[in-house]
């Protein structure tokens, strides 16, 4: 040792006397006592040159070799605050101050520095064990309580000991009385428990103790909620929320709290919340709110008559003042749907259609309108509101089946009912169903008012029946029933396709024959057409051959009579016939001059001829014309 204070004090050679140092504390086994020595000497030098992982070593091996109790809880303590503060080793700082506990379980240095180290540690446990016994060592009353609140806060927060941590706080709420942070503590660990009528307690403390207004506001919500959802104590509830509506009217929390009574099933507890808050929105021109609680009193009344009053009140406010089409018409469906059960609709059908227009819901609006239709006592609103379901299924809706079945369901309330028929008419002419339109045109034919309107329907079902029903036979019947009416051009001419088409040609020769009769213009014209059928489909030459006569009796030079004449001559007919055929053709070709067809004309004559005088008279004519040719 007197080398190593030569080496360090007198020749200035720390790192001499370090390695002596050194050399005594390797004896430490046989010279404890010198190692010892030589390890405080080692420390000074250590500690002068920052050489602090050696300092530690170097104090470790100290608190080995000291046999001093104080210097030994000394040499601890420093080594505690060089691992914490210098070397960042909390765990070996722990060690420390843990190892001065083992010498002495009351060290009140130890138990703080550890209180310290375990919280930034995380080592809640040994936390908490340390902070129970700094309380129970401690003397003073405030010491305890604090000491006691830590407690409570690391059962809480940390070791999730929630009964623990409520037998703390109680126990400082017994020394202290009603302490502010603590019965929040005690709120929020009750809640946790779900233990509610402690918690209940706990809220009436804090109403009564807290100092802010917005606080003693806030408890008395609270109280009421716990009261309200889990003490079932509903007028408890509703006390304590007009409670505190009286302190502050516009406290968010207490309207919040009664509006959800509003939806409870105890119909008493829904009207007191509705009584309660009626006359504050009322009051501050909350109309939001204000629906809610005309809903409740709509709802929960017996009496129809009121109940249509509060949803009329609700629709204006709705509609007027919130500007809400959507929330508007939800009213007007429920006041139309209780109007109609008590029979009459007239007020609520307007307001229903303006309404649905703007929010753009005719899907709801007739979904309640064909619903409520059967309900109506007066016929001429059950008509009224049918059809105009047929209608908005048809125009606003494109469902022309639905609109279809409204209009049916009209049709049958009034079958004579014009506009439904009409509506029927043209759905089932969009929808391709004439077997239904020409139901419907029976109908219309049958209430028609005037000669021209049954005309029309008239040629409606003719052309159904002669095209999509195929079915001529009643097509015809139907415009012989419509030239009964007027013989009108159009009607003949489809008339006369279908007898034709039909092979009905006695038909067809009859009404030809009743235009010629009744003195329809293009008369000859007409005894053409006549003859024409007469003779190519009917087979009765004679009767054709008159009609011809008649024809070029009015008009001689007739090409259309002329051209079937020579046609009729050119065929495959008796003789005779050909010489009547001939003596009509006779005088058309004299009058042309045409001497050539003449005298063709008088040969057919001559071969058709059994009359000798008749014969010798149409010979004579042949010689004449020879010679004069």
């Amino acid at each position: 040792m007197q080398a190593a204070t030569i080496q360090r004090e007198i020749l200035d050679d720390s790192p001499a006397a370090e390695v002596t140092y050194g050399e005594i504390i390797a004896l430490r086994g046989e010279e404890s006592e010198l190692a010892l020595e030589a390890a405080r000497a080692l420390e000074s030098l250590l500690a002068t040159g920052a050489r602090n992982e050696e300092l530690s070593q170097n104090l470790r091996l100290q608190i080995e070799l000291e046999t001093d109790f104080d210097r030994k809880r000394a040499l601890l303590a420093r080594l505690a605050h060089l691992s914490s503060e210098v070397l960042g080793d909390k765990a070996a700082a722990i060690g420390a101050w843990e190892a001065r506990l083992e010498e002495s379980s009351d060290d009140a240095e130890a138990l703080l520095a550890l209180t310290d180290l375990y919280e930034q540690s995380g080592r809640y446990a040994d936390l908490a064990r340390v902070v129970q016994e700094r309380r129970d060592a401690a003397t003073k009353d405030a010491d305890r309580v604090l000491l006691t609140r830590k407690l409570a806060e690391i059962q809480e927060q940390h070791l999730g000991q929630t009964v623990l941590s409520i037998e703390s706080y109680q126990t400082v709420l017994d020394e202290v009385g009603p302490d502010v942070e603590v019965l929040a503590a005690l709120a929020r660990l009750y809640g946790k428990a779900e233990r509610y009528l402690e918690l209940s307690e706990i809220y009436e403390k804090q109403a009564d103790v807290l100092e802010l207004e917005s606080e003693r506001l806030s408890a008395l919500v609270a109280l009421g909620r716990i009261r309200a959802e889990k003490l079932e104590d509903l007028p408890g509830a509703l006390d304590t929320y007009r409670r505190a509506l009286s302190v502050d009217m516009n406290q968010a929390e207490a309207r919040a709290a009664l509006l959800k009574l509003l939806a409870h099933e105890d119909t008493v507890t829904r009207l007191e919340a509705a009584e309660i808050l009626q006359p504050i929105f009322e009051a501050d021109g909350n109309h939001e709110r204000l629906l809610t609680v005309l809903e409740v009193q709509a709802n929960s009344n017996d009496d129809a008559s009121v109940q249509i009053e509060r949803l009329s009140s609700a629709v204006r406010v709705a509609e007027e003042a919130l500007h809400d089409a959507g929330r508007a018409l939800g009213y007007a469906l429920r006041g139309t749907k209780l109007a109609a059960e008590q029979g009459d609709v007239s007020d609520w059908l307007p307001v229903l259609e303006r309404l649905a227009a703007r929010a753009e819901a005719r899907s709801a609006q007739v979904e309640l309108l064909e619903r409520i239709a059967p309900e109506l006592f007066d016929a001429d609103q059950q008509l009224l509101v049918q059809k105009r379901v047929g209608s908005l299924y048809r125009d606003e809706l494109q469902d022309l089946d639905r609109a279809i079945a409204a209009y049916e369901k009209a049709a049958e309330a009034r079958p004579d009912d014009r506009e439904t028929l009409s509506a029927l008419e043209e759905l089932f002419t969009r929808t391709k169903q004439p077997k239904s339109l020409m139901q419907i045109l029976e109908r219309r034919e049958e209430a028609a008012e005037s000669d021209s309107e049954r005309k029309g329907l008239l040629f409606q079902r003719a052309r159904l029946f002669a095209t999509e029903l195929a079915e001529p036979a009643r097509a015809i019947e139907t415009y012989e029933a419509l030239l009964d009416v007027e013989l009108d051009p159009t009607a003949i001419a489809e008339l006369s396709a279908l007898y034709t088409k039909q092979e009905r040609f006695e038909d067809l020769t009859q009404l030809i024959q009743r235009r010629i009769d009744e003195g329809e213009s293009g008369r000859v014209a007409l005894r053409v057409e006549l003859a024409r059928v007469l003779a190519d489909n009917v087979g009765d030459l004679d009767r054709s051959l008159d009609e011809l006569g008649e024809a070029l009796a009015e008009d001689g030079q007739n090409a259309s009579a002329i051209e079937l004449l020579e046609r009729l001559s050119r065929g495959d007919v008796e003789p005779a016939k050909k010489g009547r055929i001939a003596a009509l053709l006779e005088p058309v070709y004299m009058v042309r001059a045409d001497y050539g067809r003449v005298l063709h004309a008088l040969e057919l004559r001559l071969a058709g001829s059994e009359d000798p005088t008749e014969r010798r008279e149409l010979i004579t004519r042949l010689a004449q014309i020879h010679v004069e040719q």
